[in-house]
């Protein structure tokens, strides 16, 4: 039984957590039955509680919670000096974190952690917390293989496991494995693929279905149209792709990293999973074919990148959208030449939105870097060469952090490791609690010092390539000339440029 001796000295927390996991494993731990348990052990100790914390939805083993993170913002500034949670699992599932922060960070701060049905109380000697700690970690990954057999088990057979069918299809009610032809979805799948067939490119088709006011797949079906969003070449192009619409099942397009992360990583095609005639086909065969065929011959829009000096500053003038690049190619002096044009992005999605802004990208940009010699030949000539003189000095007296930056980093892991090693050597009484935090912070500190000295070289190296033989001069005398002048550099002198569609510029110096 928990004894809470002298309780108006406490400020409570309650924190109350569920995932999705837990949902499905039957846990009998829902959010509504967590809040009246802790409630009620508050009410019944006269503990004044300063707020509830909920995180509903989020995973055990990531601390990253919204909820939580207030939590602990709210201990930092002093209003909260006690946690009650249901058990030891709600806190988290990842054991070094939850010991992390029952054993250090919370006695740091003076906070009593309470696990109600663990009879777990920070206040008091428990040795077997930390084994507790384990086990839930233990269940965590147990549940999440388990979870990860049973989708795999699915996809195998040619069940449909997303949460949200294709467009152009709709989960069966009685069967929500199970993929029905949505007749109003369908008929746009089937005009894409009808205009892809007929020559159209993907761009052009979201251009199309854009000026139509053709809602997308993500407001498919909404009732409110307001900030419906656009048709994109990419997600036309996605389609065009899908073998779905043949009546083939693919999914795993994508894998979770670990258990521990919510990070994917996208699977290569080759593994994909594709069971074929699984659920009625939207599109024929013959249709589909010859459409991915016309794709291959064609660069796809995502490789077609442009990297140009004014990228990520310049803006229309007129709804504030960014301008991007479009290439041109026809005939100069009787050779196949780039042109290079600004586009307003909204205009290109939907042609009645905004005006094209069609204007050679060369000339706004050697407008742009004259406004900025201007600038510069108001600046104190002598002091540009006194700043490069001194940053290339700086440089290389520095010179020796980069040399060191490899040992630095394996380093900052073996102290990682260490505290890991240390961790575990403390759950299985090798060292006492005291000659843990002892030892443990004395460790942090290092990795702290150690971190800050690999920043510190990685911010000298971006700086200036790693590179120590600038010449200072040279650098000075390209500045002045605002010769090599990119996308980064620019952005440092000139804050936003705002181009009209008859072709007027704003620019505004930072």
């Amino acid at each position: 039984m928990l004894n809470i001796e002298n309780p108006e000295k406490y400020s409570a927390a309650l924190y109350l957590r569920l995932s999705k996991e837990d949902e499905k494993s039957g846990e009998s731990g829902s959010i509504i039955n967590q809040r009246e348990l802790l409630e009620e052990f508050a009410k019944k100790n006269d503990i004044k509680v300063f707020d509830i914390y909920t995180d509903d939805g989020f995973s055990g083993t990531n601390f990253n919670r919204p909820a939580f993170m207030r939590m602990i913002r709210d201990i930092e500034q002093g209003l909260v000096n006690m946690v009650i949670t249901k058990d030891l699992s709600r806190l988290g599932r990842n054991y070094v974190e939850v010991g992390g922060y029952i054993e250090d960070y919370f006695p740091e701060k003076n906070v009593r952690y309470i696990a109600l049905n663990d009879s777990c109380d920070s206040a008091g000697e428990d040795d077997v917390m930390p084994f507790k700690n384990i086990l839930n970690e233990f269940y965590a990954k147990d549940i999440s293989r388990k979870i990860c057999c049973v989708k795999h088990y699915k996809q195998n057979h040619g069940l449909y496991i997303g949460s949200r069918a294709p467009f152009g299809y709709k989960k069966d009610k009685t069967d929500k494995n199970r993929l029905l032809i949505d007749e109003k979805a369908a008929k746009v799948v089937k005009r894409i693929f009808m205009m892809a067939y007929g020559g159209r490119t993907a761009n052009a088709i979201a251009a199309q279905l854009n000026s139509e006011h053709i809602a997308p797949p993500s407001a498919f079906g909404v009732k409110d149209k307001t900030e419906i969003g656009v048709w994109s070449a990419s997600y036309v192009s996605d389609m065009l792709r899908n073998e779905t619409y043949i009546g083939n099942m693919v999914q795993g397009k994508a894998r979770k990293i670990s258990y521990k992360s919510k990070k994917v990583k996208k699977i290569p095609r080759r593994d994909w999973i594709v069971i074929p005639n699984t659920h009625e086909a939207i599109v024929g065969r013959e249709i589909f074919d010859a459409v991915n065929l016309s794709l291959d011959s064609r660069v796809p829009v995502r490789q077609r990148k442009y990297s140009y000096p004014l990228k990520g500053i310049i803006f229309c003038a007129e709804c504030k959208s960014p301008l991007g690049i479009v290439n041109r190619i026809y005939p100069e002096n009787g050779v196949k030449t780039d042109h290079f044009y600004f586009v307003c992005r909204r205009y290109q999605h939907n042609s009645s939105c905004c005006s094209s802004h069609t204007v050679k990208e060369r000339i706004i940009t050697d407008i742009v870097l004259e406004f900025i010699r201007k600038r510069i030949k108001s600046c104190d000539t002598q002091r540009i060469f006194e700043i490069s003189e001194e940053t290339a000095k700086r440089f290389a007296e520095k010179s020796d952090i980069f040399a060191q930056r490899k040992i630095l980093k394996k380093k900052a892991e073996i102290i990682e490791s260490n505290l890991i090693t240390l961790y575990e050597d403390r759950l299985s009484g090798i060292i006492t609690a005291e000659e843990y935090r002892t030892i443990s912070e004395r460790k942090r500190g290092e990795l702290r010092l150690c971190m800050e000295k690999i920043r510190a070289a990685a911010a000298e190296e971006e700086k200036y390539g790693g590179n120590l033989g600038i010449f200072a001069a040279d650098a000075a005398e390209k500045f002045l000339r605002c010769e090599n002048f990119n996308a980064e550099i620019i952005g440092r002198i000139i804050e936003r440029i705002e181009l009209s569609g008859n072709k007027q510029l704003v620019i505004r110096f930072r």
